[in-house]
């Protein structure tokens, strides 16, 4: 079975935005390097209030190479919606949701088809 690496800052970085937008989702991109997903980036005009995230595709640089999503559910669900799933399909492989109170206990992984997949923390 494949195992997702996500480095620390990453992890970290993910449940820092999750608690300062709150109660509003926020969504962001995830480049891997190695293997790794080592980053997050925050496309700009992209925004997200209670119940929904929407990601600026139109603002996504054509050079950037990315691996997969990450938003957050203030709800604290992390189960994708249909919307979840619909975007999935669109934006790579790998797709994080964090869930209310945002600690590590409450991510979630899932592929682009919306099957759980397994991940782990690394340095």
């Amino acid at each position: 079975m494949h195992v997702v690496k996500v480095s620390v800052e990453a992890i970290e970085f993910i449940k820092y935005m999750a608690k300062l937008r709150h109660p509003y989702e926020f969504v962001g991109l995830l480049r891997e390097r190695k293997g790794v997903i080592k980053e997050v980036l925050l496309i700009p005009r992209s925004f997200g209030g209670r119940g929904f995230a929407s990601l600026d595709v139109t603002m996504i640089p054509i050079t950037t190479h990315y691996c997969g999503t990450v938003h957050s559910h203030p709800s604290g669900s992390v189960q994708p919606s249909s919307e979840d799933l619909n975007f999935f399909s669109k934006h790579g492989r790998y797709h994080m949701i964090i869930g209310y109170p945002y600690r590590d206990s409450d991510i979630a992984m899932y592929d682009s088809g919306g099957r759980r997949l397994s991940f782990k923390v690394v340095e």
